[in-house]
């Protein structure tokens, strides 16, 4: 909550939690008062991204506080008290009223995302859904084939970057492993491996969507499954519930009537209650909507 209405050159004092000191924790003793003088930084990536614009945002959960001794320590807000309590509750009743409506926490978070937009991420060399082969042929790699993790031992796509961990180097003086790599895009499991390691084989569907090129999918659940993870979907509210929560014959009313497109890739339609999501790009929407009535149609038979 803090984090919402900290602002540079406001007064705090550090209150570490005892646990964290017990685990090691000490930037400075409770009760040491400074002032935040800025923020720390964030990368959100290309995928997996809650829908936000892929770059660097400031993270207000990290400000930086200069000490009254002059020195400078990064910190979590869950460690920080505004110095002036009542100033603090004011701006917490401010928040609390001008967000009081706004329940669905995602839909907040992508409406104050443009605020704290830095600039676009750094350069990479491949990008996540690049396909890659690896020249780090080691035991990990020989673990991971005789558990079957990998169907092809040459081929990988990249399925996330470290970016923090990319502008650090080793202690020999070599990339990091800041690359994440796997079977397939959305493997649920991944290796690191560092740029040197990696020969691109060719650019993958979240390159190719960035640079206006039309990727191929082999499945329209793989296309959806792609534009998901994009963030280039709406949860869907039930209005009658006031959240994202839909038996499954609501379901079926709100995407019979256009309202949702399909059940969300994440909802297996194992429980009671359904997940719905509606694509920003129409196309694919209708043809989920589609396939989705579709299904239902044929159980029904």
């Amino acid at each position: 909550m803090l984090g919402d209405v900290l602002g540079i050159g406001d007064e705090v004092v550090v209150t570490v939690d005892p646990e964290k000191r017990a685990e090691g924790y000490n930037p400075c003793p409770d009760g040491t008062g400074g002032t935040v003088v800025g923020f720390g930084e964030v990368m959100v990536g290309r995928i997996h991204n809650w829908g936000l614009r892929p770059g660097v945002y400031r993270n207000q959960s990290c400000p930086k506080v200069e000490l009254l001794d002059g020195s400078h320590i990064d910190i979590s807000i869950v460690h920080l008290m505004l110095t002036d309590a009542r100033e603090y509750e004011r701006r917490r009743d401010v928040y609390d009223a001008e967000n009081r409506a706004d329940v669905d926490l995602v839909a907040r978070l992508k409406r104050r995302a443009p605020g704290n937009f830095l600039r676009e991420l750094p350069d990479t060399p491949f990008w996540e859904g690049d396909w890659v082969h690896t020249r780090a042929i080691g035991a990990r790699w020989a673990t991971a084939r005789a558990m079957s993790l990998i169907p092809d031992p040459e081929l990988f796509q990249v399925t996330g970057i470290d970016d923090e961990q990319r502008g650090q180097r080793t202690q020999e003086s070599t990339s990091p492993s800041a690359y994440y790599i796997a079977d397939h895009l959305d493997a649920g499991w991944h290796m690191c491996a560092a740029a040197e390691d990696l020969v691109l084989v060719h650019r993958g569907p979240v390159w190719q969507f960035y640079h206006d090129e039309r990727p191929r999918f082999n499945t329209l659940a793989e296309e959806a499954r792609f534009y998901e993870l994009l963030g280039r979907v709406d949860e869907v509210r039930n209005p009658i519930r006031q959240a994202s929560i839909w038996m499954y014959d609501e379901a079926l009313v709100a995407i019979a009537d256009g309202i949702a497109d399909g059940f969300a890739s994440r909802d297996r339609l194992l429980g009671p209650s359904h997940d719905l999501v509606r694509f920003h790009d129409r196309d694919v929407g209708e043809r989920v909507r589609a396939a989705t009535l579709q299904m239902h149609r044929q159980k029904q038979e």
